[in-house]
Parts: C-alpha cells; structure tokens; sequence
C-alpha cells in the first residue's frame, strides 16, 4: 500500500534539488524513498547534522 507525504520547502530549493535528482536519473519521489529507508536501516539520520560548521582544509590555509 503507498502512502502520501507533504512537505514544505522553498520553491528555489524544490528546483535546485530536482535538477541535481534529474542529473542522477531519480526523482523526488524516488530520493525521498532513498533517505527514508536509510533512516529506518541506520535507525537514525544518515548524514551528520551539526549546528557548527566543520574546518575545512584550503590551499592557503583553513576555511569554515
């Protein structure tokens, strides 16, 4: 049985990320079904969510 979701977001993100999805060969539909299978096969997000931003290394040196 499917099931339907609603979710809001800026139209400018909803563009962006259906041309990077389209460059890919998926769909909304489709990356959403990715993301929610890795939540419920990791039991958590499957990305690292931090309210910091990381240090990256630069040539030159150090940029966050």
């Amino acid at each position: 049985m499917n099931a339907n979701i609603n979710i809001r977001t800026t139209s400018e993100l909803k563009t962006n990320a259906n041309e990077v999805l389209k460059r890919m060969g998926l769909d909304m539909s489709t990356a959403v079904n990715l993301f929610l299978t890795q939540v419920v096969y990791r039991n958590a997000i499957p990305f690292e969510i931090s309210a910091t931003p990381r240090k990256t290394a630069k040539l030159g040196g150090w940029e966050t």
